[in-house]
């Protein structure tokens, strides 16, 4: 086989595989691509004493991604208990480069290791993907104590009395 024959076939066996490639479906792209990240941030509501967790669900996989569930996993917990066994997680599908939210309600005792497993779906695939704060405790509820103030009835003066006669001075003669 000459040389430009050899070179001919080469050619055409890349062309065939750059083909290939971009002919993937969008589902085998996503599962090669980056897989979403879930992350939480935990903050105290003192109108009722619970930690509350926001989830935030990146979607960078290449194709729209529809959250299955989102599970709470607080099998982690040193202390207190979970309010909020599952999160909704808004807008549902994702769409490729958005976030969905959702959140989660902890006793604000509770201590630990605190998951949110979502399981989510592209094409044919059902991977899950787990997110995890760690719960420092500490939330209270304040409670605001009712003070009572007495309104005292309003002072009033009275009229100056008229000037009193002034006695004349005494005069005498002499």
């Amino acid at each position: 086989m000459s040389s430009r024959a050899a070179f001919t076939k080469a050619l055409a066996a890349v062309a065939v595989a750059g083909f290939v490639l971009i002919a993937l479906p969008a589902a085998s792209q996503a599962i090669s691509g980056t897989n979403p990240t879930l992350t939480g941030v935990v903050t105290c509501d003192a109108t009722t004493g619970n930690q509350v967790v926001t989830w935030t669900l990146t979607n960078a996989s290449g194709t729209s991604v529809t959250v299955d569930s989102a599970t709470v996993d607080d099998s982690g917990l040193s202390t207190g208990a979970t309010i909020d066994t599952t999160a909704t997680m808004t807008p549902n599908p994702v769409a490729n480069g958005t976030t969905s939210t959702g959140a989660t309600r902890a006793e604000g005792t509770a201590t630990g290791d605190y998951h949110l497993v979502i399981a989510y779906t592209f094409a044919e695939a059902d991977p899950t993907v787990d997110g995890e704060v760690v719960l420092p405790g500490g939330c209270e509820q304040t409670v605001a104590t009712s003070t009572s103030t007495t309104t005292a009835a309003p002072t009033t003066t009275a009229p100056a009395a008229a000037a009193a006669a002034v006695a004349a001075a005494p005069q005498f003669t002499g």
